[in-house]
């Protein structure tokens, strides 16, 4: 039996041995290497306005008006061992631009809150601008370890039309669709202001007028600028400078803003003066109101014709008639879920044809002159 044991003692060590070579041993990340995974997250900065990832962190970012960044603070790296078994785990990050350049840039919160930071630049503009450059860091942390990893940023300059927001309705100030311009207003209207940039309705139309003349400020970072933080940083009433690009659609005029700051006072920027439809026949027509979208309207003794309010989320169109002539008010669910609920039970309380309503409230346009509520004070009922 020895002989036998020993004849067999080796082939099988052999067995064992070869066997255990091919196994994998598992044993857990370092913290190093999970920053490293970490840091190969493609979305750690993106372009806000085009969604493009900056990955290649050796190419330099360029950016634009219209443009800002938004920076990842958090990020869960999966199928990290630890405790040998695939897990999860969240690294932090913490954004900080180079000094020489920082007050170039307004810096926030981008949707969702917590989980964003979001840069605004400054565009060059004006005689003798210059392009700039900037270097924004990102320190990846987790545990007692980190990583610092950096994006070299061109700022480019433009050309910007100082004008005003009459001169651009009415013609006169040469501006063409895409044109980047200055102009100043006070804020008369918004949308669903929410309680941040998680459930705000504010990138689907501020209004901004001077005089007699308006102008609806649409998407771009407007959200971003009214909720820089805790607290809205602008009101109605407020006198704002706007920069942005000019990009009607459908016949409303819209300045798709980049910034938006406040003006202290400026003399030459008039109170906005409410247009009064006082005679549909003559008034209520394209030829008519070419150029008036967007004021403060007053048109009283609407009687209701037919139209339900949608579900919430969805837009509705409510007819009314003032004499013999059609009036569309169109209600877009951006006045907010609320609102949409007082729409609906209002007008499911009104009956065709004998129910009357006043209105005051943004002209709004597609193809035609409609009537478009920012919120559910813009209408009460007469009779």
């Amino acid at each position: 039996m020895m002989k036998l044991f020993k004849k067999f003692l080796i082939p099988f060590l052999a067995i064992g041995f070869l066997a255990g070579c091919d196994e994998e041993e598992i044993v857990d990340w370092t913290p190093q290497q999970v920053l490293a995974e970490a840091s190969n997250f493609g979305a750690i900065l993106i372009n806000g306005s085009t969604g493009t990832a900056y990955a290649d962190r050796s190419q330099t970012v360029n950016v634009g008006t219209g443009d800002y960044l938004i920076g990842s603070r958090v990020i869960n790296v999966k199928n990290v061992i630890k405790d040998l078994v695939p897990v999860t785990v969240t690294v932090n990050v913490a954004f900080e631009m180079d000094d020489e350049t920082l007050s170039n840039w307004t810096i926030g919160r981008q949707r969702p809150t917590t989980d964003h930071d979001r840069f605004i630049p400054t565009i060059p503009s004006g005689e003798g601008a210059e392009d700039y450059s900037s270097v924004l860091t990102a320190t990846l942390s987790y545990g007692e370890e980190t990583l610092a990893v950096s994006w070299n940023i061109r700022v480019r300059k433009i050309e910007i039309i100082e004008t005003t927001i009459g001169a651009m309705r009415n013609g006169t100030a040469g501006v063409k669709v895409k044109d980047v311009v200055k102009i100043r207003g006070y804020i008369t209207a918004h949308f669903d202001e929410g309680t941040g940039t998680a459930d705000t309705h504010m990138y689907a139309g501020v209004y901004i007028a001077d005089g007699e003349r308006a102008i609806m400020l649409y998407a771009g970072v407007m959200s971003s600028l009214w909720w820089e933080s805790e607290e809205p940083a602008f009101a109605i009433g407020d006198l704002v400078e706007v920069v942005g690009s000019y990009e009607p659609y459908n016949g409303l005029a819209e300045v798709k803003p980049a910034s938006m700051v406040i003006i202290e006072s400026d003399p030459n920027i008039l109170a906005p003066v409410n247009l009064v439809i006082s005679d549909a026949a003559t008034q209520w027509s394209k030829s008519a109101l070419t150029g008036h979208d967007s004021r403060i309207t007053v048109f009283n003794n609407l009687t209701y014709v037919s139209g339900t309010v949608s579900a919430n989320g969805q837009h509705s169109s409510i007819y009314f008639k003032s004499g013999t002539t059609e009036v569309l008010m169109y209600i877009n669910y951006h006045v907010g879920t609320a609102a949409q609920d007082q729409f609906r039970t209002f007008v499911a309380g009104l009956t065709a044809n004998v129910s009357v309503v006043n209105y005051t409230g943004i002209l709004s346009w597609y193809n035609g002159p409609q009537l478009s509520p920012t919120s559910f004070a813009d209408v009460s009922l007469v009779s």
